[in-house]
C-alpha cells in the first residue's frame, strides 16, 4: 500500500546498512592494515589518510588486537552515519509525515554519500571504545 512505502524503502536501506558494516568490516577494514600493500595506499592524495585514519588510536603491540579495532571502527561508521541519517529522516517527518513517501532518490543519494564520506573519518573521537 501507498502509506507503507516509506517503511519499505527504509527497511531497504537498513539491509543496506548491514550490508555496507559487513563490507566495511571483513573486506575493507582488513585492507587498510599499515603492513599491507594495495591499491589503496595508492591513491594519490588520500591512500595514505585514509589508512592513517582507520589505523588511528588502534596502535597495539598485538596484531589481531589491531585488526579488531580497524575491524570494529569499520562497523562503527557505517552503523554511526545511518543513525544520524534515520534521526535526520524522522526529525523531518515529524514535521512533515508525507517526506516519509517523497524523495526516496534523494535520500538514498544522501545516504550513499554519507557512507562513502564515513571512509575519511579519522577513528579519533568518533569510533574507539570509551
Amino acid at each position: 500500500s501507498r502509506s507503507s512505502s516509506g517503511r519499505k524503502r527504509s527497511a531497504l536501506l537498513l539491509g543496506f546498512s548491514v550490508a555496507f558494516a559487513l563490507f566495511f568490516q571483513y573486506s575493507l577494514a582488513p585492507a587498510l592494515s599499515p603492513e599491507s600493500s594495495n591499491w589503496i595506499v595508492d591513491i594519490p592524495e588520500v591512500g595514505s589518510y585514509i589508512v592513517d585514519s582507520w589505523n588511528d588510536g588502534c596502535e597495539n603491540d598485538n596484531k589481531l588486537l589491531q585488526d579488531d579495532c580497524r575491524e570494529n571502527s569499520g562497523v562503527y561508521r557505517v552503523t554511526f552515519f545511518a543513525g544520524i541519517f534515520f534521526i535526520l529522516l524522522s526529525l523531518i517527518a515529524m514535521c512533515n509525515p508525507s517526506f516519509n513517501r517523497k524523495s526516496w532518490p534523494a535520500k538514498y543519494i544522501l545516504y550513499s554519500c554519507l557512507v562513502f564520506l564515513s571512509i575519511f573519518v579519522p577513528n579519533r573521537p568518533l569510533f574507539l571504545d570509551i
